[in-house]
């Protein structure tokens, strides 16, 4: 686990990306054995005050104590997420012994501002993986740093490219410039 960035291209299905691009953009008909809905996650509006001018979009996926409440939409919506994710993203082996703590869905709008990246950061103390999805095409890469603080690699938003890295390499998320970002984001600890 020490240092690990590990990277990895077209890793659903096509049909299983689609379907998480349109839960997250709100297009086609969403429909499985708990969600039978038209919409999309709802977001809360979130002004990082370390970059200003940054907005972005987040909504809570998933905690260990969310209950979903079948008669809310937008909970539906997550669920259905929370459950693909469950069943292609988290089914990973390296993240054996490992469970989610939360999951967060982030929408980065972009801004046409000096700042590439905002400030570098680890999610969690201690031992974690964090799994991240990028949902769509994207500029605004995700950074990651070297104990002493040199950039040691930097790695685009691709579609359906999922990266899981060792919770704690500092990094920080890329601000686009030119289109939307979208990430799926969970972080694993140890069970």
């Amino acid at each position: 686990m020490s240092g690990q960035i590990n990277v990895f291209d077209n890793y659903l299905p096509e049909a299983i990306a689609e379907r998480i691009s349109n839960i997250v953009f709100g297009t086609g008909n969403l429909t499985n054995e708990t969600c039978d809905v038209n919409g999309s996650i709802p977001f809360l509006i979130k002004i990082d005050k370390t970059s200003p001018g940054m907005i972005s979009f987040a909504s809570i996926v998933y905690t260990s104590q969310m209950q979903y409440n079948e008669q809310d939409p937008s909970m539906r919506v997550k669920k259905a997420l929370h459950d693909i994710s469950t069943k292609f993203l988290l089914s990973n082996k390296m993240l054996d012994g490992f469970k989610p703590l939360h999951g967060r869905m982030y929408l980065q709008v972009p801004m046409p501002i000096d700042e590439k990246h905002k400030k570098p950061h680890v999610n969690l103390l201690g031992k974690h993986w964090v799994v991240l999805y990028y949902i769509n095409d994207a500029d605004g890469t995700t950074a990651f740093y070297n104990p002493d603080g040199t950039l040691r690699t930097e790695v685009e938003p691709k579609r359906n490219r999922l990266v899981i890295f060792d919770g704690t390499i500092k990094h920080s998320v890329g601000i686009p410039k030119l289109s939307p970002r979208a990430v799926l984001t969970y972080d694993m600890i140890p069970e």
